[in-house]
């Protein structure tokens, strides 16, 4: 098979023994600053600004020697370049009203931006190597990977390339007052997240070879004689067909009092509120599948656009903790609390349903 072996052409003759071995040392830079400026306007008004950034690049290379330009990869993790950079501003403004009562007040920006490429990003290999439609675009510009049982794998990895960028705004303000032995904060915030995510499961498409289905022309079947007569065992692709721009709000309230109940004790004592508002995208780009009705809820045409996903109102979470010293240089600490959160700030693989993910998986060919 003229396909299966191009990709067998990509194993390197042994070196040690009957193996082969090699060393793929990964480089890493990394580029940090951080710049921070406070002014004290009077005894009662303070403000400061900080800016933090922060650059990463890493290269991972391929576990196997370049081939005529193709990097076969081999078994090493999500090899290829990647960068991640991370930016975040915070502003920060303190009122004291008397020694009682003071007023804080917060904003900030976060910036994060993740991308990780395949060894052959760009390059079309899928279809230079004859696998017809491996590469429809750029996102699926890969070597489409193969699994041989018993070898190392060979091609592009899975769930490459990633694009993940997150733009988060922050709001927030705090009001702390002092009555006799107790100590009250009441707060809110409000968080906008913004996200863009494009991460094809497995865009160039990928294959397995084992030792099944049996050869046609070999009685002892390896999963190299199939490979190289191109008996697929399985063959599967995931495309993600539109990026995901997501958009979300999550306002949140609070309220604590640190109570000096004795002289040896002191309780802290909290409630907070959150409220997760489900994601929509820009494009209405996201469905999923209601088990009740046996259909995708498709955002904008038989689903609001949320998908029919519904804000949970019910995100109330109590805080307790506490500090005994019963004796001196003696401290007991202990405490309590619920936390809600959302689970899919980064790429959100809820949502890889159709019509907006296209799914090729025919069922594993077996032999009796």
């Amino acid at each position: 098979n003229p396909v299966g072996a191009k990709y067998f052409a990509l194993y390197p003759a042994p070196n040690n023994g009957s193996f082969y071995t090699s060393s793929y040392p990964q480089s890493q830079n990394s580029t940090t600053a951080d710049g921070r400026v406070d002014h004290r306007f009077s005894d009662r008004n303070t403000v400061f600004g900080r800016w933090t950034y922060n650059n990463v690049s890493t290269v991972t290379p391929s576990a196997l020697p370049n081939v005529g330009g193709v990097d076969p990869g081999g078994s090493v993790s999500f090899p290829g370049p990647a960068s991640q950079q991370a930016q975040q501003l915070a502003l920060d403004y303190t009122h004291i009203f008397n020694p009682a009562l003071v007023m804080e007040l917060k904003a900030g920006y976060t910036y994060v931006s993740n991308v990780s490429l395949p060894l052959n990003y760009g390059k079309n290999f899928g279809t230079a190597f004859g696998i017809q439609n491996s590469n429809i675009d750029i996102f699926t510009s890969a070597l489409p990977a193969v699994a041989v049982t018993g070898y190392s794998p060979l091609g592009d990895s899975s769930s490459l390339p990633l694009f993940d960028r997150d733009n988060i705004f922050q709001y927030g303000g705090t009001l702390t007052q002092v009555k006799g032995h107790h100590s009250i904060k009441y707060g809110m915030m409000l968080v906008r997240r913004q996200i863009y995510n494009e991460q094809p499961t497995s865009g160039a498409g990928s294959f397995s070879f084992t030792t099944n289905p049996a050869s046609t022309t070999v009685a002892a079947v390896t999963p190299l004689v199939n490979l190289l007569e191109g008996n697929v065992f399985q063959v599967s692709r995931v495309v993600q067909l539109f990026p995901r721009y997501l958009r979300s709000w999550e306002p949140s309230f609070f309220v604590q009092d640190d109570w000096r109940a004795t002289p040896n004790l002191t309780l802290n004592l909290g409630l907070r509120y959150d409220i997760l508002t489900p994601d929509v995208e820009k494009g209405n780009h996201i469905s999923h599948f209601d088990p009740v009705s046996g259909t995708f809820r498709v955002a904008g045409l038989n689903a609001s656009n949320t998908a029919d996903i519904k804000t949970y109102y019910k995100s109330i979470a109590p805080r307790f903790g506490m500090a005994f010293n019963p004796f001196a240089r003696t401290v007991f600490r202990g405490g309590y609390g619920v936390v809600f959160f959302r689970d899919n700030t980064g790429p959100s693989v809820p949502f890889a349903d159709p019509p907006y993910v296209g799914t090729y998986s025919p069922n594993v060919n077996t032999t009796t």
